[in-house]
């Protein structure tokens, strides 16, 4: 289990994460946040890459601190700037890799080969990194933040540059990974999430917003979702005095979604909130 408690990190004078109360056991769990949150910092902390400037982390009950490198050799972290040795080959790379982590050699082969059949990799073990795409260098970051088989593993935005296909094989595989494992996820994207976290963090200017399993979320904006049916000017009204998580076009003119009383004088129909409607109802503030 990690708990951080009362953890907040500045650069400078620049608060990056203020009073973070957290706690995490086995799941999958997932930090959603505009850039700038502080997503990438919260799993530096976590990673053991960062210290805090004050608060508490502590894993098993004891703190990290003095126990680093055995919080790091436990540990797999795939940065959100990941980028590997250009002029190596796939395999080659994960073979570095495993050494830097103190992998037994007698368990690499296994081990790279059922993590690239796992992500569709196996037919590149012999492909140059540099001419890999952006989605398959996400796919290997993956691969390599999983190779020492952690109990922790942080994925910052893991679904960048991915197609759909590859994002279905991913959220399969940190699903199977989440059942004996630890694994905390960051994105801004819900889409990226909705569906297969079993808890949703939502931060905002470096403070913990919500942190509810997904559909407890859900539950708060019961009866408060709406959809209007408007014209342009309407929806100019509409986007002064509310946050509209979505806006469609259609023969009439738009559908919006709004959270809140609907106006009055505009024709509505209530809604099932998703995600998306908890994550900017809680993020974004109408224009004004």
């Amino acid at each position: 289990m990690l708990e951080l408690s009362g953890v907040s990190k500045a650069y400078g004078q620049l608060p990056a994460l203020c009073e973070v109360d957290l706690i995490f056991s086995q799941g999958l769990y997932a930090v959603l946040g505009h850039n700038g949150a502080g997503k990438t910092t919260l799993l530096r902390i976590l990673a053991g890459i960062l210290r805090p400037n004050a608060g508490l982390f502590k894993r098993e009950g004891r703190s990290v601190g003095p126990h680093l490198r055995n919080h790091r050799d436990r540990t797999g972290y795939l940065p959100q700037d990941f980028t590997p040795y250009p002029d190596l080959t796939v395999e080659q790379l994960l073979r570095y890799m495993a050494g830097l982590k103190n992998i037994p050699a007698s368990l690499v082969d296994d081990r790279v080969d059922q993590l690239l059949q796992q992500v569709w990799l196996k037919g590149e073990r012999r492909t140059l990194v540099r001419d890999l795409s952006g989605g398959m260098i996400r796919q290997l970051g993956l691969v390599a933040s999983l190779l020492n088989d952690p109990d922790l593993v942080l994925l910052d935005e893991p679904f960048t540059g991915l197609d759909a296909f590859a994002r279905q094989r991913i959220n399969g595989l940190l699903r199977e990974q989440a059942a004996k494992r630890t694994v905390i996820i960051s994105s801004h994207v819900t889409t990226d999430v909705e569906g297969m976290a079993d808890y949703v963090i939502i931060l905002k200017e470096g403070r913990v917003k919500a942190f509810q399993r997904p559909e407890q979320m859900i539950l708060r904006l019961a009866g408060r979702v709406w959809e209007v049916s408007v014209g342009e000017e309407q929806l100019a009204y509409l986007q002064r005095t509310y946050t509209l998580p979505r806006i469609r076009i259609d023969a009439q003119g738009y559908r919006v979604r709004i959270v809140g009383s609907p106006p009055a004088h505009m024709v509505s129909r209530p809604v099932s909130p998703q995600l998306e409607d908890v994550y900017l109802a809680m993020t974004e503030e109408p224009a004004s």
